[in-house]
């Protein structure tokens, strides 16, 4: 009981601290808890619903190309020693 108590004290905590903050109610309104979580602040610039659809988009699609960055960004280096003349003639790359 304890636990679903402080579960729900959460929740209404939570819900007060949007409630009461004009531009996180303005979010809330619009996108639900995800738009409050995703970083989006509304400023002189995000003062029109479309605007403000726009920037949770553009920083959502951030978010997912962050994502995939992380796995793929090159770590570390690779040298090479390469001949032109030979590589132009068709010549065979030699390993060593």
């Amino acid at each position: 009981m304890k636990d679903i108590a402080t579960e729900n004290f959460q929740r209404i905590r939570d819900a007060y601290e949007i409630l009461t903050d004009e531009h996180k109610r303005q979010i809330y309104d619009i996108y639900g808890f995800e738009g409050l979580t995703s970083g989006l602040e509304l400023g002189a610039k995000l003062s029109k619903p479309e605007e403000i659809k726009e920037e949770l988009e553009r920083l959502r699609r951030r978010q997912e190309e962050e994502k995939v960055y992380a796995h793929v960004r090159p770590v570390g280096s690779l040298l090479a020693t390469l001949s032109l003349p030979q590589f132009l003639s068709g010549g065979s790359i030699m390993r060593g």
